[in-house]
This record gives C-alpha cells, sequence and structure tokens, in this order.
C-alpha cells in the first residue's frame, strides 16, 4: 500500500484539515499518515481559534514518521506562520521527498484568515520546491501577482504563470464566474482545462483539502499528473454531490468521503 504524508492542521469537525485529508487517501486506498501543525477550533460556521503547534513538534512528527515509512507523496496544507513553513522547507528538502503537493490554504472556507501576512514570501519559497500547488482563484492572485478576472487566461498572464518555477500548477474554477467550472492546469509549459458544468450543491466545507489529497494520493499510487487531477476531480465531484447537511446548524455541507462504498 502506498504511503501519503498529510501535513496541515486540524479540522475538529473533520470536513477539512487533516481529518480530511485522511479520510480521503483512505478512500482512494493509499495509507495516510500526518503532521500536525496547527489545532483550530471551527466548525462549518466559524473559527472560533488557530493554536499553532510549536516547530520542535512539528520537526519531532515528520521525523517519526520518515524515519519509519516509506512515504509516497506528500500533501501539504495549512501552515500559518514564517517560522513553521521554513521548517518544513528544510524537512523536505533534508529527506529529499518526492511528489510534493501543496493546497495553499489562506482563508478557510468561513472567511478567517489561516495565514500570517508576513509569511506570504515564506509561502512562495515553499511553493518552488512543490511538484504540484493547487491555489483557488484569490490564492493565485497572491503568489503569483497576477488578476484573474475570468477563467479565460491571458497568453502573458500563462506565461507569468509558467515561468514561476513549479513544473504543475492546478488554479481551480470554483471562484469564476459562469455556468461551468474551469480548472486550469499549467504543466509540461501548456495548460489543460479541465471544465464541467457547476454543480448546484453550493457551501461545502473543506473541498480544497479533499481535491488536493486525492491527487496526492493518486499521484502516490503511480499516475502521472494530468490523469491524478481527472481521477481526483471524478472523485471530488461525487463526493460532493453526496454531501451531507447533519442539521440546521450546519452552514456549509460536509463532504461524504466515502460515498463509493465498497462494503
Amino acid at each position: 500500500m502506498n504511503v501519503v504524508m498529510t501535513i496541515g492542521g486540524s479540522d475538529p469537525i473533520a470536513g477539512a484539515g487533516i481529518q480530511a485529508d485522511i479520510k480521503t487517501i483512505s478512500a482512494v486506498g493509499c495509507y495516510g499518515c500526518s503532521v500536525i501543525t496547527s489545532v483550530t477550533a471551527q466548525n462549518t460556521a466559524k473559527v472560533l481559534g488557530v493554536y499553532d503547534l510549536p516547530v520542535n513538534i512539528i520537526i519531532d512528527q515528520f521525523r517519526a514518521i520518515v524515519d519509519d515509512l516509506k512515504v509516497d507523496a506528500v500533501k501539504i496544507g495549512m501552515l500559518s506562520s514564517s517560522d513553521i513553513i521554513y521548517a518544513v522547507i528544510e524537512l523536505l528538502k533534508a529527506y529529499k521527498l518526492k511528489n510534493i503537493v501543496i493546497d495553499p490554504v489562506m482563508v478557510s472556507s468561513s472567511g478567517k484568515k489561516l495565514l500570517e501576512d508576513n509569511a506570504i514570501t515564506a509561502l512562495k519559497e515553499l511553493i518552488k520546491i512543490a511538484d504540484l500547488v493547487t491555489p483557488n482563484k484569490n490564492e493565485a492572485e497572491v503568489i503569483f501577482g497576477i488578476n484573474l478576472e475570468q477563467s479565460d487566461i491571458s497568453d502573458k498572464t500563462k506565461e507569468h504563470i509558467i515561468n514561476f518555477g513549479v513544473p504543475n500548477i492546478l488554479i481551480k474554477g470554483g471562484h469564476f464566474e459562469g455556468e461551468h467550472s474551469k480548472d486550469i492546469l499549467f504543466t509540461g509549459g501548456v495548460t489543460i482545462d479541465f471544465s464541467s458544468e457547476r454543480l448546484i450543491i453550493k457551501d461545502v466545507h473543506g473541498t480544497g483539502c479533499t481535491l488536493s489529497s486525492a491527487i496526492a494520493s493518486f499521484i502516490a499510487k503511480g499516475n502521472d499528473i494530468v490523469t491524478s487531477v481527472r481521477y481526483a476531480k471524478e472523485y471530488i465531484t461525487g463526493a460532493i454531490q453526496h454531501s451531507i447537511k447533519f442539521s440546521e446548524n450546519n452552514k456549509q455541507r460536509l463532504i461524504d468521503h466515502f460515498y463509493n462504498k465498497s462494503f
């Protein structure tokens, strides 16, 4: 069984963050292990607090995993401070880990900032050692210093993104307007559009975490980037379609990560 390590914050309601990652990795058929960087107190309505773990504990978790398991892919989510980011960069380099997928979490789905303003520079350094980065429209604008008014990206902007230094970039289309949601993959100097009819279901918690974890898992299983993105999009579409609203208190729906049950 292939091993996927996820690095990020925990979510007590288990719809996003480390908990969503582990469920996704398991659903895709890999073994998930985790390095927790922050403990959040959140639900589908709001983030009550974010509590970063000391950097030495983050380092010890990482080493405990890589000293005992062969890691086939790494998914990185919420890293809230520059100290945490630079520690993760050094660990990834020291252990020469491959197949690194980064979901650059800056703001929670409920609108809470999850990345310190002074950590943007550090995040860009981390992204440059990734194999794939999966920003949404707003995150891509901050990271690449561009303006994305629509999903039909100009040739000049495409060239700027391709030259950023990351071999593969997937800009998610959820925040663009229009009847169709178009994710755009920059890979090998070309762009590939993954266009699909926009789902009627809205306000779903943890979609970004789930998509990036699924991509990392399919890569860990030996698929190329394009195939992994395609499979992961199929998985997240089904998971959203089967998402659940447990009560009237839920402001967002919760993904059913195990909707495709084989038992």
